[in-house]
């Protein structure tokens, strides 16, 4: 027998090509084969694949563990497998369902080595989410699930010494390919001693302000140390402040000759020792109140600054003219970055506190007068060289690595003028011990060695997806595609904000005496002496106690409260309650003594939400429309105006103003929403069947607002009144103010230079003005100009200008103002120029004889809103040059940007204190109205499960120990638009009640037949919405308010097949079809069908379930798939109809257009139901109104009779099956454009094939064989068709023994035509 060979070389299967035209090199199909690749002879040949064999087995203990994914490193010869026994969708916290494995197999020849990674229900596999997306980069193996985050490991670090249980990966903090978020801003305070300080310091200055120091004389009655009360002769002082010299009552330090710290002065009872007031101290010599011991060339400090570091080694004037922010950030192992955590405020606090001081005797030795000669605060600077930066951390310092894999931390450097991030310090997570979760890092003026690039200052958050169906690497990245970008957050939150003055300290600390005998193995502790504040989860601690233990509830009258574990405490113990967050604390007023909201502005408040890993939401506003007012401060929604301060504020006790945030209620909801991609609140608890590692973990405050630049005019007094031509102002007019501009200030209100000539020298202003502080008549010292003002004769004072601005008229040089010297000159004869002196009007004009700018601004008509005050001439004129301050108008910004601020924290924290102000809870437990749809029935229940009163930890309340009383006390429809109908005391009776028993806190709510009787979703704005008010009468008498929105749930509407109730109909299914192959419909027929369809309504009690519903013919394809919905509008329609005799259901009959001619074709119509709320029920209608043949059929076939192709001709071959008659293979003796130009005639697009095609018997003439001719032959219903169909058209030919027959040529216009067999 012939022997056939082929080598498959291309390795290349080919199933496109007939099996006879497959080229060499090529294979049609193969099974369990694969084609060699060896460089020898046997290259390209066919080989078996061995079959698969055990080499290894996991967890022979758990049953139902499978493998949903695996990865194969081919070069170091390893297989990754990914094993479960969970089959649900849910997470299993324990026993079946709650393994999963990651395991490494080496399938070496001689020893299979298996090591287990990774494993606990952490990982949190399911079966149903098998895992398609895994990659090696190196060393870390990256995975997703399309179930839980993206995650990666390093597979070296896993469990290099193959432990039974890995210890190296336990959490999805350690697993997560995005990071954990800090989300925490550094703290610049902390605890010292019993008292809390600021930790920005100035630590380089040796006094206070008004402090100085002084060298103990050698002028004693003999060297050495020398103890007396009488006076010390001292030299060498530095006085930079009035009265230049010791000052009575100052506090009094010392510092060694040798040099060091500075100590305190103590007399003989060790008691700190003040400069006496008799004698009196001068420059030369000074005494104190007590007996001390000094030596000679010892430093006394006077007013000593208690953190003066002789040591210091920083740059203390780095800091000087920068307003500078820190953040920090952390490096993991894995050598990826976190994200940067939200920076401090601007650590700054100015020299001299930001007091103006006197700094000698002279008319000019005060910061006043040295502001407005140089229109610049020259104190304004920072003091602080020495920041303690507390850098909050998610776990101890001992365990950082552990837990979170971090091996850095780097300190980040941001000034207020630049758009870098730079880095001072990178502190190595090594380094760290201590059981604490801060670390302190001390700054003193580093400068910052790194510039971080922009593309990481750009990351505000990781863009890792939630979840991800597919990955793939790509060089040294993973690429991760069909996936969940970010969660759904909630659409408002309940929060409101005022703009008050900050709060006093306080870390909201209590405390109490256990008041009985010795408590013994208890959780309850009696208690006495109670002070404020303890609350639920306050954390509680004595001496010698152990760690977390907290309060989990507090009796009447605080009486006792009850903690989380057993305790052993004596009888008289001191406790201290604690908070277990810093959610409360009111920090500002020492850790940032001298900021201070900017008044006169808008705010926008919003919260920014995220998860643990830094995916974030977007600013979410609050949904409060109420002023609530606590104590005497008021809040309200998210936006608000922060007006100037008021007369009332004593400036020497204000301490600034800061914004506050009120949170009514809770943020939730707590469990996921995986249809709204919601993600619940976060709960790591493993052991919890409701663990959520992706829900919402913190929160940050984050604040819009949009005036920004300004500047303060420093500025020689304002002179108010009306210019007149002598060199005087009038005081009759005094709703203008002159104000004399000179250095900077000129920039600072610039003239308007636009549209003027080259000799203009007056100008106007478009730079708003406001006044802060104006001079007053004290100013006019009786003793003139030379005499410095007194403690009560300040010159100036604070302006209040409430949302006043002033408008610049003009600004023009002071001589043309008074067009001097032109109106200075004598009268007479001989004119002659008057001097520039004290008689002259225009000489109370700071520097009149430099001829500085003048603005001339307009106040206000009232007296006690003018700015200023009126030149005096009695005896002679006086200059004006006192302080005053102008704010300009800031510059409105364009941009619609929120600014981060230091303030965020843990929601589960937030929630927590939320709670306890709340005291019991105002939310009911397990109200979920689940079974509020249109199909409730009368008396049927809204929710599923029975609702709760609960405290506010989620504790049910006991009934008559708790409360006496709960109430439905309101139900209302609300139509939008303040549009509410009273549906409790309505006519027909009350749509709801309560139902339930108050001896077992167990309650539900009912709809009554008035409501099922009236009420369906329809088509109104919103849908039907019931707000239902529920009160509680607690014990205390105090009433407790519940709101519940309940929203009608809309039910899909449905299509009958009949319009009767009894009996009810059949759904009609999704699909259906019309006429079928053998019988397809006939294009004349008028009614196609009729459909019944009814809302959602419940069907045996709401009469309203024919109510908004509406039919539409959505969409109408052919039979090639192609939309022809605009043309078959003139075949086909659907006419509505409600009708008597069926009043229950909406009629819709779906009919040809009349007078319209169907062409022949199968037409699919996708027919909509929808109803009043949107929802849509669809049915797939398929109308067959052509028969179809098999495919591929029909085709064109070259037919060729006898070797010498005598005859050649293509003729048209086609197939039916499923007839009820006519069923077998006909071939027409023409080609496809012959066949159909016989039908154009009647426009028809049916193909009929005449009841008699030729079969047996004689044959037609040999005409009908040439083109443009053509009969049928007909092979019969048998199953060699085909061929009898052939042999007979070769007989009736015949030309010859030989039938040669061509390839099936398709006809793409085949799709077009119907067919009819006769």
């Amino acid at each position: 027998m012939a022997e056939v060979k082929n080598n498959f070389i291309k390795s290349k299967m080919n199933k496109d090509l007939d099996a006879r035209l497959v080229p060499q090199g090529e294979y049609r199909n193969a099974v369990n084969a694969q084609i060699s690749r060896s460089e020898g002879e046997g290259v390209g040949s066919l080989e078996n694949i061995l079959g698969n064999y055990d080499i290894a087995s996991f967890e022979p203990t758990i049953q139902n563990l499978t493998s949903i994914g695996y990865y194969v490193d081919q070069v170091n010869d390893f297989i990754y497998v990914f094993l479960t026994d969970n089959s649900t969708g849910q997470y299993i916290a324990s026993g079946d369902g709650s393994n999963h494995f990651i395991y490494r197999v080496n399938p070496s020849p001689t020893t299979v080595q298996v090591e287990k990674l990774v494993q606990g229900p952490f990982l949190n596999f399911s079966k149903l989410n098998p895992i398609y997306g895994v990659n090696l980069l190196e060393d870390l193996l990256f995975w997703t699930d399309n179930r839980n985050q993206p995650r990666t490991i390093n597979v070296l670090l896993a469990n290099p010494t193959n432990l039974p249980t890995p210890i190296y990966y336990v959490t999805e903090d350690q697993i997560s390919v995005a990071k954990y978020n800090p989300y925490q801003a550094i703290d610049v305070w902390k605890a010292s001693g019993a008292d809390y300080e600021s930790t920005m310091k100035d630590v380089t200055s040796k006094f206070l302000p008004t402090g100085s120091t002084a060298i103990v004389d050698a002028q004693l009655p003999l060297p050495g140390n020398y103890t007396k009360s009488g006076i010390w002769n001292i030299k060498g002082g530095n006085y930079n402040f009035f009265p230049n010299e010791p000052e009575v009552g100052q506090t009094v330090g010392y510092i060694n000759s040798s040099g060091g710290a500075i100590q305190t002065l103590l007399d003989s009872n060790n008691v700190p020792v003040k400069v006496a007031a008799s004698p009196a101290p001068t420059t030369a010599s000074v005494s104190f109140t007590g007996v001390v011991t000094l030596a000679e060339n010892d430093e006394l400090v006077f007013f000593p600054n208690p953190y003066y570091d002789p040591n210091y080694a920083g740059d203390s004037a780095f800091l000087e003219d920068k307003f500078v922010r820190f953040s920090y950030r952390f490096k993991f192992r894995n050598n990826e970055y976190s994200l940067i955590a939200p920076f401090t405020q601007a650590c700054f606090i100015p020299k001299q506190d930001g007091y103006f001081l006197t700094t000698g005797d002279g008319d000019l030795d005060n910061n006043q007068d040295q502001a407005v000669s140089s229109s610049i605060v020259s104190f304004m600077e920072n003091k602080v060289n020495s920041i303690g930066l507390q850098i909050p951390l998610p776990s101890s310092k001992n365990t950082l690595i552990n837990d979170f894999k971090v091996s850095e931390i780097d300190i980040l450097y941001k000034e207020s003028d630049a758009l870098t991030v730079k880095v001072v310090e990178t502190v190595q997570a090594a380094t760290l011990t201590g059981t604490d979760k801060f670390f302190e890092y001390i700054y003193t003026g580093k400068k910052p060695y790194k510039t971080l690039l922009e593309t990481e200052i750009a990351r505000v958050y990781d863009k890792v997806p939630v979840r991800a169906f597919a990955q793939e690497s790509s060089g040294n990245r993973i690429i991760y595609s069909n996936f969940q970008n970010r969660h759904t957050p909630p659409l408002s939150l309940d929060y409101s904000v005022a703009a008050t003055e900050k709060s006093e300290f306080s870390l909201l600390t209590g405390s109490a005496i256990v008041s009985d005998n010795t408590v013994v193995d208890t959780q309850i502790i009696p208690l006495t002496s109670f002070t404020p504040i303890i609350q639920i989860g306050s954390i509680v601690s004595w001496a010698g106690s152990p760690e977390d233990i907290t309060v989990e509830s507090i009796a009447n009258g605080n009486t006792s409260v009850t903690v989380n574990v057993n305790v052993t405490i004596a009888n008289g113990t001191a406790l201290v309650f604690s908070q277990s967050s810093n959610t409360q604390y009111t920090t500002s007023t020492v850790e940032y003594p001298n900021h201070t909201l900017k008044t006169n502005r808008s705010y926008q408040v919003g919260i920014v939400l995220s998860d643990k890993f830094g995916r974030t939401s977007d600013v979410i506003l609050s949904n409060s429309n109420n002023l609530i007012t606590i104590g005497q401060e008021s809040y309200s929604g998210p936006s608000l105006y922060s007006p100037y301060i008021s007369e009332s504020v004593d400036p020497n006790s204000w301490r600034g103003n800061s914004l506050k945030v009120l949170f009514n209620t809770p943020i939730g909801p707590s469990s996921p929403d995986s249809s709204t991609f919601a993600p619940g609140l976060y709960n790591n608890d493993v052991t919890s069947s409701l663990y959520n590692p992706l829900g919402w973990y913190s929160y940050k405050i984050v604040v819009q607002q949009k005036e920004q630049e300004y500047y303060n005019v420093y500025a020689p007094g304002a002179i108010k009144g009306t210019l007149v031509g002598n060199g005087a102002i009038a005081t009759e007019d005094q709703n203008t103010s002159y104000v004399v501009l000179i250095n900077d200030n000129i920039n600072k209100v610039p003239r308007d230079l636009s549209e003027v000539g080259p000799q203009d020298k007056t100008f106007r202003s478009s730079v708003q003005l406001i006044g802060r502080v104006e001079n007053n008549f004290n100013q006019w010292n009786t003793g003139g100009s030379e005499t410095p003002p007194t403690s009560s004769n300040t010159g100036n004072q604070q302006y209040f200008p409430k949302t006043r601005t002033f408008t610049t008229n003009a600004i023009q040089p002071l001589f043309d103002a008074f067009d001097w010297p032109a109106s200075g000159f004598t009268t007479g004869a001989s004119p002659v120029s008057s001097p520039l002196d004290n008689q002259q009007g225009l000489f109370a004009f700071y520097k009149a004889e430099t001829n500085p700018f003048l603005a001339e601004i307009t106040t206000s008509q009232l007296t006690t809103e003018q700015f200023g005050v009126v030149n005096l001439s009695s005896p002679d004129f006086i200059v004006s040059e006192n302080l005053i301050v102008l704010e300009t108008k800031p510059v409105i910004s364009l941009l619609d940007i929120y600014y981060e601020t230091s303030t965020s924290g843990l929601i589960s924290e937030l929630n927590t204190a939320i709670l306890n102000d709340l005291g019991v809870s105002n939310l009911l437990s397990n109200f979920n109205p689940d079974l509020f749809n249109e199909e409730i029935a009368d008396n049927a229940s809204i929710s599923g499960n029975n609702f709760t009163l609960i405290n506010n930890f989620g504790v049910n309340l006991v009934p008559v120990q708790d409360y006496t009383s709960f109430e439905l006390v309101s139900a209302v429809q609300d139509f939008g638009n303040n549009n509410f109908l009273d549906v409790k005391n309505i006519a027909g009776g009350a749509y709801f009640e309560l139902v339930g028993n108050n001896t077992l806190n167990s309650y539900n709510v009912r709809v009554s037949s008035n409501f099922v009787n009236n009420v369906y979703y329809n088509s109104n704005n919103p849908p039907p919405t019931f707000n239902l008010e529920f009160t509680a009468v607690l014990q205390t008498g105090e009433s407790i308010q519940y709101t519940e929105i309940i929203e009608l749930i809309n039910n899909e509407p449905l299509m009958y097949d009949a319009g009767n109730l009894s009996p009810l109909g059949n759904v009609i299914p999704l699909q259906l079809t019309l006429g079928t192959n053998a019988a397809p419909l006939n294009i004349n027929n008028f009614l196609i069908t009729r459909l019944y369809g009814r809302n959602g309504a419940n069907v045996t009690d709401n009469p309203n379930t024919r109510e908004n519903l509406a039919y539409n013919i959505n969409t109408v394809f052919n039979s090639a798939g192609q939309n022809i919905t605009n043309i078959a509008t003139q075949y086909f329609e659907i006419q509505e109809l409600d009708e008597q005799t069926t009043p229950t259901v909406h009629t819709g009959i779906v009919r040809q257009v009349a007078g319209a001619t169907v062409p022949s074709d199968n037409y699919l119509l996708n027919i909509n139901l929808s109803d009043g709320g949107g929802l849509i029920r669809s049915l797939a209608l398929t109308l067959i109104y052509k028969t179809i043949p098999n495919n591929p059929y029909p085709v064109e076939k070259l037919y060729t009779i006898n070797p010498n192709a005598v005859f050649s001709e293509i003729f048209v071959e086609v197939e039916f099956s499923g007839l009820s008659s006519g069923n077998g293979f006909y071939i027409f003796t023409g080609d496809w454009a012959t066949l159909v130009s016989q039908i154009f005639p009647n426009g028809s697009n049916t193909i009929t094939i005449p009841p008699n095609p030729i079969t047996t018997g004689s044959c037609p003439p040999s005409s009908v064989f040439n083109q443009g001719n053509g009969v049928w032959f007909y092979g019969g219903n048998v199953t060699n068709s085909q061929q009898v169909a052939q042999n007979k058209i070769k007989s009736c030919l015949n030309l010859g023994p030989t039938l040669s027959l061509g390839g099936n040529i398709a006809i793409p216009t085949a799709n077009n035509y119907g067919w009819f067999v006769s």
